[in-house]
């Protein structure tokens, strides 16, 4: 992400590692933010 926070995301099952690249764009369901360490945990919904 462009301000230094990491996502950590699962994709859906209709996804795989091999469906991304770096940079796309994706809305993912975000589970958790953990505001000490800038870290995201989430789920990708989509490739935009």
């Amino acid at each position: 992400m462009p301000d230094g926070t990491t996502c950590l995301c699962l994709y859906t099952a209709q996804h795989t590692d091999r469906d991304f690249r770096k940079g796309d764009t994706v809305i993912l369901a975000v589970v958790k933010y953990d505001y000490e360490r800038s870290l995201i945990y989430g789920r990708i919904l989509s490739k935009w």
